[in-house]
Parts: C-alpha cells; structure tokens; sequence
C-alpha cells in the first residue's frame, strides 16, 4: 500500500515536470503548486548568464581597522540528497534574486539606491552573519566575474557606503 502510494506520487510528479512546460497546462500546474515542487528549469534561456555575482562584506573594529574583504556564501555545503531535499537553495535563491535587483537600480542615485529593498535586504543580510569578532560598523561590495573566461578579472559593480552595526 505505502509503496503504491510513494511510486503514485513520483509518478504523477514526474509527469508534472513535463507537462508545466507545454503551454497549455502551464498555469493551472503552476497556481496549484503550492509547495514548489515543480521545478522551472531554463537551460536554453533567451539570454544565459554570462557571469556570477559575488557579495562581499568588509567590517570596521571597534579599534578602527578593517578586516579582509570577506566573499558571503550562503551554505555551499552540497550532499547527495540535495537533489531530494536543498531547504539551502531558497536562501541561495533569495539571495541571487537580491543581488540581481540591486543590480538592475545602479543607475539610480545613490540616496534613492540606499533606499531601495535591495540594498536594505543586503544590508540586513551582511549585517546577520555570523562573525568571530566584534565589529563596529559594516559595508559590502557587488562585484561580476566572468564565468568561463577566469583570466579577466572582476568588474566591481557598487560599493556600499559604511554602516554602523
């Protein structure tokens, strides 16, 4: 019994994950789905990525000196049953999503971009990591490597402004 029903729900699951991508069937799989468990894979997008964002954080010592920068890596960590269960890739996902938002307002002055979700989303973000010494005060950098090409370096796209902690 238990076994019909675990291989029912990987068989209609399965089905699921093809079916989203025929038109047709598309929104009504997607407004019932309410766990997330169909996936939206877009290996042929439009306009692949040409690079990797990369978040990182600089704090300042109560003494006033300043630590390395530091790359923010939300739990890189994989296992084998990642493929079943990954509760990390939302964060990593959230994460990618923010940094991408706050990419897309550079334009913007630098009061309105300070403002913004984005950046205030980031700023909460750098500020909740863990650190094994005390700061005083915080700022981060965005910065764009570019993929396959490793023998250019990276474009540094914004630095925040310096944020008491």
């Amino acid at each position: 019994m238990s076994e019909g029903l675990v291989s029912g729900f990987f068989g209609i699951w399965a089905l699921l994950c093809v079916l989203v991508y025929i038109p047709r069937f598309k929104k009504a799989i997607r407004q019932r789905d309410w766990f997330k468990l169909v996936p939206e894979w877009r290996f042929f997008a439009p306009r692949p990525a040409q690079g990797d964002f990369h978040l990182l954080y600089q704090d300042t010592l109560h003494d006033g000196s300043c630590t390395n920068w530091t790359e923010a890596r939300p739990m890189l960590e994989r296992s084998w049953w990642n493929i079943v269960w990954n509760p990390g890739k939302r964060e990593r996902k959230a994460l990618f999503d923010v940094v991408n938002m706050l990419n897309m307002r550079l334009s913007v002055s630098d009061k309105a971009l300070q403002g913004s979700i984005a950046y205030l989303m980031l700023l909460n973000y750098i500020s909740s990591l863990p650190r094994s010494l005390s700061p005083a005060f915080t700022r981060f950098l965005l910065m764009k490597s570019h993929g396959a090409f490793p023998e250019k370096e990276p474009d540094i796209l914004f630095i925040s402004g310096v944020h008491e902690l």
